[in-house]
């Protein structure tokens, strides 16, 4: 057997739920035993995802860097987007995909500063595309319940 988080958490937010938030006395220890519990419930639902979703941003992020290097001829963003587009992660722990996210997020930030003030339609279609694929990751990143095993 192989223990999962999100197993373990859903045991413990059901036991927290079935046996001990019944037993409290009060109101306010029951509320926050029980909002314990879903926060609990919550994270088992993004165990499962979250390396898949920050893998789909870094993607994303990937391809618009590499794209936005077209319009940039500014030498200090330049390498600031190519060191980005060609970052990875050292390891495929959370920690190690979130450092890449936030490099590309960073760098992203200063090329759609750097597209949108060039006023012409090549940065315009770039920014839209920005705009459109930061959409695309907020709706990823949006919480999910645990799917039922």
């Amino acid at each position: 057997m192989r223990p999962e988080a999100d197993h373990i958490l859903l045991g413990a937010c059901a036991e927290l739920s079935a046996s001990i938030a019944p037993a409290l006395p009060g109101d306010y220890a029951t509320g926050t035993l029980n909002l314990i519990g879903l926060m609990m419930f919550m994270v088992a639902g993004e165990y499962d995802r979250a390396a898949d979703v920050r893998h789909a941003d870094i993607e994303a992020m990937r391809v618009l860097l590499r794209d936005g290097l077209a319009l940039v001829h500014d030498p200090s963003l330049r390498a600031t987007l190519e060191a980005a587009s060609a970052a990875t992660p050292a390891s495929l722990r959370i920690s190690a995909l979130d450092a890449v996210h936030d490099q590309m997020a960073a760098a992203i930030i200063d090329l759609h500063a750097a597209v949108e003030a060039r006023h012409d339609r090549t940065g315009e279609a770039l920014a839209t595309r920005i705009w459109s694929a930061l959409v695309d990751m907020s709706d990823r990143h949006v919480p999910s319940l645990p799917s039922p095993t």
